[in-house]
């Protein structure tokens, strides 16, 4: 399901800013003010709590050009299954870069 989310929505709070890439945050600010388009970001939902699984560097641009409500893809799920999806994504990340 596809919805515009307030960002005050969203917990953020696992993610430290540290992590963010200036060069990702800095593309994602100029799409924003150019009004391109954006890919939507991606929260799981557990029935209380709606947490970032895609989509760090968007929110952070936005919120960064005043923009309050992102569009988004609601997963229903819990954490635990966003880590799992995670985790998962990662392992075929480092496959795909592994020397043949």
């Amino acid at each position: 399901m596809f919805r515009r989310m307030d960002i005050e929505e969203i917990r953020l709070d696992f993610q430290p800013p540290e992590n963010l890439l200036p060069e990702s945050l800095d593309y994602h600010v100029r799409k924003f003010r150019r009004r391109e388009k954006v890919d939507p970001v991606v929260v799981y939902y557990d029935g209380t709590h709606y947490y970032l699984f895609d989509g760090f560097h968007r929110v952070a641009a936005a919120m960064k050009v005043g923009r309050k409500r992102p569009q988004a893809e609601v997963v229903l799920g819990t954490l635990a299954d966003m880590e799992i999806e995670w985790r998962r994504r990662m392992g075929d990340f480092f496959k795909s870069i592994e020397p043949v």
